[in-house]
C-alpha cells in the first residue's frame, strides 16, 4: 500500500498539467502518511508549506479573475452612461443653439 501511494504522488508531482482541487486534497492526506516513511518532520513541513502554498495560488488566480470580470462590467458601465451623457450634453447644446437662431 506505501508503495501504491508513493507511486501515486510521483505521478501527481510529475505531471505537467495544473493540480485540480482534488489533486490538492491528495498531496494534504498525503502529508499525514508522510510520518510512516521515516521522513523528517522538516522535510514533511516543507512538503506541506507547498501544497498549502500552491492552494493559496489557486484561490488567489479564482478571486483575481473574478474581481477582473466584475471590474470589467462596471468600465462597460461607466462607458455607456458616459456616451449617453455626451450625447445628452450634444443634445441640449443643439436646442440652445436653435432657441438663439429663433
Amino acid at each position: 500500500m506505501n508503495n501504491e501511494r508513493d507511486n501515486e504522488l510521483k505521478t501527481l508531482i510529475t505531471q505537467t498539467d495544473a493540480f485540480s482541487e482534488e489533486q490538492i486534497e491528495d498531496l494534504r492526506n498525503y502529508t499525514v502518511s508522510m510520518g510512516n516513511v521515516g521522513t523528517d518532520w522538516r522535510d514533511r513541513a516543507q512538503f506541506r508549506a507547498a501544497i498549502e502554498t500552491i492552494a493559496a495560488i489557486k484561490q488567489f488566480d479564482t478571486a483575481s479573475a473574478k474581481l477582473i470580470d466584475t471590474t470589467n462590467r462596471l468600465t462597460r458601465w461607466i462607458l455607456a452612461l458616459t456616451i449617453l451623457a455626451v450625447l445628452f450634453a450634444g443634445a441640449s447644446l443643439y436646442l440652445s443653439w436653435l432657441a438663439l437662431m429663433k
